[in-house]
């Protein structure tokens, strides 16, 4: 394509050429001379039309693709018709002009169709390669999609070789060639059929790959073959470790049984499935436990404000020792105190676990602390565990800078920095109360610096 920019510092001009005095008489035009010049014009004229409307950004020559289909025509009649005009608007002095004009019409726009025709011809023929890809991959997709449905499967591989035996056709292919491409493509396919069945864990990639595996090239099936032998090492260990996790062997008893696992590799592959078997037993036990925990809690509050003196009788004694106990406590100070009162050393303890290490918080069983703390003070750490970690984030930054200005108050007791602490997030409360929103950086380190000047105060 030309570049278009800086054409004036580009063109040639006579007019920078110097012309002798004595030469000046040979400028005279005589009558043919000025037909020349005009025809001379014309080509110029269509040479600039083909530089504007062919190579610019937007011209024939940016179209791509099936988009060319019938651009041509328009193109060429649009010349045509430019043409014939610059010859009627020029008047030449004699018809033998004229017809050298035309004749200069039809070389010119002949020329130029023919280039025209060679890239619509390649813009074409890469569409109709495009469409064949596209088709090719659309049968492996969909033979992949439809993985469980032999008939489509099957259809889609069918539907693919006759694709290509047009192409073969378009492109003229060898007897080699075709046969290359054949070999190409049913090696790709069946490649990526066998692997979604690997990647689904389906025992049809071992069964797939034993029918078709004489379709794979060299490289395909090595990998295959290595995947395979990995999936299938995977699938014994599943099962074998499953199988072995339902028996509910001591740990004395389960050492024997991998022991006495010969392969290595299955060996591994079983001690990693029951690790994890193990370990997702383990937290679905906590969690269950932690739910029980919560929905006994929830009976013991309704029964203690209904009929205190049964309130023993709904604790759940299936659970841990701690958790009874401290339901125990809770009635009992219930009944004595008719309020619980907050055990500050408790409560600041939590709070630092809380900044120490949120998400190890945010798992944690928190509900008997209700016989620790009063009920505000409960919610307001059962809030902080139902935080998101952005949002944790944003007071995390408020925490660190409260007790970064702290240095200069000396907190003796207990009291002093549950007060001090309590303080804080209730203001933070009572500020969204009153505004309706929740405050922001400013605010908020407009709160921590006043409560820090009462505190700072109070200690002097």
């Amino acid at each position: 394509m030309l570049n278009m920019q800086n054409k004036k510092d580009n063109t040639f001009s006579l007019r920078k050429i110097p012309i002798s005095k004595k030469d000046t008489h040979n400028l005279d035009i005589s009558v043919e001379d000025f037909d020349k010049v005009k025809i001379l014009e014309l080509s110029n004229l269509i040479d600039k039309w083909e530089e504007e409307l062919l190579f610019s950004k937007d011209g024939f020559y940016s179209i791509k693709g099936k988009n060319i289909e019938d651009k041509m025509k328009e193109f060429i009649k649009e010349l045509d018709s430019f043409i014939l005009k610059q010859i009627s608007l020029m008047k030449f002095q004699n018809e033998e002009s004229k017809k050298i004009a035309l004749e200069i019409k039809r070389n010119k726009v002949l020329a130029i169709k023919n280039e025209m025709q060679k890239y619509e011809q390649e813009q074409l023929k890469e569409w109709q390669l495009n469409v064949f890809e596209d088709s090719l991959s659309s049968a492996i997709s969909r033979a992949v999609l439809y993985k469980s449905n032999e008939q489509i499967i099957l259809s889609s591989f069918k539907n693919a070789h006759d694709v290509i035996r047009l192409i073969s056709q378009k492109e003229k292919w060898d007897n080699k060639t075709y046969k290359a491409k054949m070999e190409e493509f049913n090696s790709r396919f069946y490649y990526y059929l066998i692997s979604e069945f690997i990647q689904d864990k389906d025992s049809k990639a071992v069964s797939y790959f034993d029918k078709f595996k004489d379709f794979l090239l060299k490289d395909e099936k090595e990998n295959l073959e290595k995947n395979l032998k990995e999936f299938k090492v995977n699938v014994i260990g599943f099962n074998f470790a499953k199988e072995l996790f339902s028996y509910k062997l001591s740990d004395v008893e389960q050492e024997k049984e991998l022991r006495a696992i010969k392969d290595e590799e299955i060996k591994n592959a079983v001690k990693k499935f029951l690790s994890e078997f193990i370990s997702s037993d383990k937290k679905q036990k906590i969690e269950d436990e932690k739910k029980k925990n919560l929905e006994n809690w929830q009976e013991i509050i309704d029964i203690v404000e209904q009929d205190i003196d049964k309130a023993y009788l709904y604790i759940d004694y299936s659970l841990s020792n701690a958790s009874i106990n401290a339901k125990k406590h809770y009635i009992s100070s219930m009944k004595k105190y008719k309020c619980i009162v907050t055990d500050k050393k408790k409560f600041i303890d939590l709070i630092t676990e809380l900044f120490e290490d949120f998400i190890a918080f945010k798992q944690k069983d928190i509900s008997d602390f209700q016989a620790s703390f009063s009920k505000e003070d409960y919610n307001l750490l059962l809030n902080f565990q139902n935080l998101s970690i952005q949002e944790f984030e944003k007071i995390n930054i408020d925490y660190k800078y409260l007790f970064s200005q702290t240095k200069d108050i000396n907190f003796k007791k207990q009291d002093d920095k549950y007060d001090f602490i309590k303080l804080i997030f209730s203001s933070f409360s009572e500020y969204k109360k009153n505004n309706k929103k929740e405050a922001d950086l400013k605010a908020r380190n407009e709160i921590i610096d006043l409560i820090l000047n009462r505190f700072k105060e109070n200690k002097k």
